[in-house]
This record gives C-alpha cells, sequence and structure tokens, in this order.
C-alpha cells in the first residue's frame, strides 16, 4: 500500500494520478493568424561599418505618437531620424530618435548638424541632406548612431 505524499506547504495529500492527462484541443487556426519566421542575424537593418565618424545622408523622417517607455500610460511624440551611409545607402539605415520640442537636446543637435534654422522644416527639405555621425558598437555588436554634427 502506497502512503499518499505530503505536499510542500499546506500539508494536504497530494492524489497520485489515476491514467493519462486528458489531451488538449488541437489549436483552431484563424483566418488572420500570422507566421513569423525567426532570422539568422545577418539581415540586420543597421549598416555593418566600422565605429568611428562616417558621413550619412538623411534617407526618411516621421513623427510618431505612442506609448511612452518611461511613463506607464502616458503618451509621447518623437521624431525618427533615418540615416544610411552616404557611400553605402543600400547597407541599411540607423533610427535616431529626438524628442519634438527645442529643449530636446537631441532634436536641436540633429536640425544643426543638417543645417536647419528655425523653428519649422519640411521632410522633402531635409531628407538628401549630409551630416556626420559618430558610429559605436553596441554589446549585441550591432552599430549605432551616438550623436550627429555637420558635415
Amino acid at each position: 500500500m502506497k502512503r499518499p505524499k505530503v505536499a510542500w506547504r499546506n500539508g494536504q495529500a497530494v492524489q497520485e494520478p489515476s491514467g493519462p492527462p486528458p489531451a488538449a484541443p488541437p489549436p483552431q487556426a484563424t483566418p488572420d493568424e500570422e507566421t513569423f519566421t525567426v532570422g539568422s542575424g545577418t539581415g540586420s537593418k543597421s549598416p555593418d561599418v566600422e565605429p568611428g565618424v562616417h558621413r550619412v545622408v538623411l534617407t526618411d523622417l516621421v513623427k510618431e505618437t505612442g506609448e511612452n517607455p518611461f511613463e506607464e500610460g502616458q503618451q509621447r511624440t518623437v521624431f525618427i531620424f533615418s540615416f544610411a551611409p552616404s557611400n553605402a545607402v543600400e547597407q541599411g539605415t540607423w533610427r535616431y530618435y529626438t524628442g519634438v520640442s527645442l529643449k530636446s537636446k537631441k532634436l536641436t543637435t540633429v536640425l544643426t548638424a543638417l543645417k536647419v534654422s528655425g523653428s519649422s522644416f519640411k521632410k522633402s527639405e531635409l531628407v538628401g541632406r549630409e551630416a556626420q555621425a559618430l558610429i559605436e558598437v553596441t554589446d549585441p555588436g550591432y552599430t549605432r548612431i551616438a550623436n550627429v554634427f555637420p558635415a
């Protein structure tokens, strides 16, 4: 005769299973279900360049509003500047996030690097402009823009 096992904290006996567990129902496929493929890590959008100063060109600029990762429940708006190496645009782009007011030191730095004066600008006037960027390598091995300045 088997003795009942005692659970760790509450002292109640643990019941022995009397057979195989019930089968789980098969997953139901939905028409809008997407399949995601995990890549090998070689297709990074971040250009593969040596750390240091590189000439870059602005390829895109968007203004985006979304969840603020620093203040739960709050929204924030950012500019996202996409830069590519001037001599190898096909290698990919770096995304450089800034605030949207002149209080943002990163925004004023980017505007100065792109030679923008005044408090308003048009995307069409900025895309294609060149600057210089200080590129560094992150711990996972990706390159990123640490700072930008005039070309």
